[in-house]
């Protein structure tokens, strides 16, 4: 019987907590000698999918966001738009104005979705390279595995999108790319 109400109790608890089900494997590598000091980043992800919509969309641009500007860098995000007919100079225009030192590009690269009554089950990849923005030298890649439960009532979603992001700015920071930020993982 205590067996019984403690891991009730245990359920409960992390009902209410808000679990989420997600991980990230990330391998990464820089491709310069020298990256620059990065003060201005922009961000160009396509990453959206069946999956990746709503609040983890939503956690993983503000999560990014805070966790740059803990860093000490300014940033702009911008996702990619079906409807746009040439997303290219969009791309061209928008990083323009906002001037980055470098250029996050994210990409989603397949993966595959199994939709069940419990939810969403997905394994996500993406590549991801960050640019020299004056240059266009490749100054570091990353390809990332992004798995996640979504859909699930007994799953925080949001959570895995702030997961996501928090991954990538850390390894950023890891690989000495963020060279300005904490070394607290959030």
């Amino acid at each position: 019987m205590i067996r019984r109400s403690t891991c009730l109790a245990l359920a409960l608890a992390a009902l209410v907590a808000g679990c989420h089900s997600s991980s990230t494997y990330i391998s990464s590598k820089l491709d310069a000698s020298a990256v620059p000091p990065v003060v201005r980043l922009f961000v160009y992800a396509n990453v959206e999918s069946t999956v990746f919509t709503g609040s983890i969309k939503s956690a993983f641009e503000s999560t990014l966001r805070r966790r740059l500007r803990a860093c000490e860098v300014k940033v702009k995000v911008l996702h990619h738009d079906d409807l746009v007919l040439d997303p290219g100079e969009r791309l061209q225009q928008e990083s323009k104005a906002f001037n980055p030192d470098v250029t996050l590009l994210l990409k989603a690269n397949g993966g595959k979705v199994v939709k069940g009554q419990g939810g969403s089950n997905a394994m996500l990849a993406y590549q991801l390279g960050l640019f020299d923005s004056k240059t266009e030298q490749a100054l570091w890649h990353a390809s990332v595995t992004f798995d996640v439960l979504t859909k699930n009532p007994f799953v925080d979603d949001s959570a895995s999108g702030s997961d996501f992001a928090d991954t990538i700015v850390n390894r950023l920071r890891d690989d000495g790319v963020l060279k300005t930020c904490p070394k607290a993982s959030n």
